[in-house]
């Protein structure tokens, strides 16, 4: 059984969500009858105790919601948290985690790249659907069960899956795909290797990849599986996605991390720097005064985002302040004349009181 978590403001479009799950054989729990202030009876207790996953939908309304934080938080404990984001937010802190969906432009589309990611997070944990309920074979996600979705095929392999839509078609195949992160970030055409159907040799394929595209998401080629030579017709070939780590960026979502080495002079007069983006170079500002671990942000520069809509992450950059290893005796003598006009204001700071500080500082 599936609980679904989700602030009441949102039941209209969680509705939706619930009756895709059901409809690919999942038995769903969500509080459709219960009253908001009633959540928290037994009856609610003893749902997310027999829960196999907990789907924890993260809008705007949920993010600030006690009870949906909850909820998250014992899924989490239990290791049966698989978020799931409707609106352009992330998850509170301590619950933002790479697996889930993001399904802000989904429409209830079986082939939505997101769709399928969710799918995929709940196998290993709600076991494989039920093959009377699920929907006719039209994307990635109607694989049959956890174990064909965790192949052990190696990256750039393929291996063979059992076909969703019984006899009179070939089998399914599955396709390691590994790419690297500019090519998730530009997307475009990209041509591989399958073996050929029946054992004869290779078979040249070309698949477009989405720029935005993520580990874990897989692309469905229809037609291109293996061939039952009695119909004639084949199965279909899904693309498991892996992005490989990059020597620069870290990424989280559509936004991309990195960190830039900076002079002590800098961090203290200011001024700019040019640094690595993800396609080219850019200027880097950096204020007066800034200490070492600042995360500076670059509108823009992150990853494409896969809603549709053309909007792209950020680039946060942490500033490292660098210290001269080998200091010269001229370099040392400005910094002895820097510690004693700064020991008058540091004398001070040591004798005031510490301010609290909040999240943000």
């Amino acid at each position: 059984m599936i609980f679904l978590s989700y602030a009441q403001v949102d039941k209209e479009r969680v509705r939706r969500l619930a009756h895709a799950l059901e409809s690919v054989g999942y038995e769903v729990w969500w509080d459709e009858h219960i009253q908001a202030g009633k959540r928290f009876e037994r009856v609610i207790e003893a749902a997310l105790e027999r829960s196999l996953a907990v789907v924890v939908v993260w809008t705007e309304a949920s993010a600030v919601s006690e009870w949906v934080y909850e909820e998250a938080e014992y899924g989490k404990r239990a290791n049966k948290l698989v978020p799931v984001y409707f609106d352009d937010c992330k998850a509170p802190f301590g619950f933002r985690v790479r697996e889930g969906a993001r399904l802000e432009s989904w429409r209830g589309d079986t082939d939505h790249l997101e769709w399928q990611n969710l799918l995929r997070s709940l196998e290993p944990l709600a076991g494989k659907r039920s093959a009377s309920q699920q929907p006719r074979p039209a994307s990635p996600s109607h694989e049959k069960g956890p174990s064909a979705a965790r192949s052990k095929a190696s990256n750039g392999g393929s291996s063979r899956q059992a076909s969703a839509s019984g006899e009179g078609r070939g089998g399914d195949l599955r396709y390691d795909l590994s790419i690297s992160l500019e090519e998730a970030f530009s997307g475009g055409e990209r041509t591989f290797s399958v073996p050929g159907r029946m054992g004869q040799g290779s078979r040249e394929l070309t698949v477009n990849i989405p720029p935005g595209i993520e580990s874990g998401m897989r692309i469905r080629l229809a037609g291109e599986g293996e061939l039952d030579h009695a119909t004639n017709t084949a199965g279909d070939l899904y693309l498991f996605v892996d992005v490989a780590d990059h020597p620069i960026f870290e990424r989280d979502g559509s936004d991309l991390y990195s960190k830039v080495r900076v002079s002590m002079t800098t961090c203290i007069l200011g001024g700019k720097v040019t640094i690595p983006t993800i396609d080219t170079r850019g200027a880097l500002t950096i204020p007066e005064g800034t200490q070492t671990g600042t995360l500076l942000r670059l509108r823009g520069k992150g990853m494409p985002s896969l809603k549709g809509d053309k909007s792209t992450g950020h680039m946060f950059v942490e500033i490292i302040g660098m210290i001269p290893d080998d200091p010269s005796e001229e370099v040392k003598a400005l910094v002895r004349k820097l510690a004693d006009l700064e020991e008058p204001a540091a004398e001070r700071a040591r004798t005031q009181p510490a301010k609290k500080r909040g999240w943000f500082g």
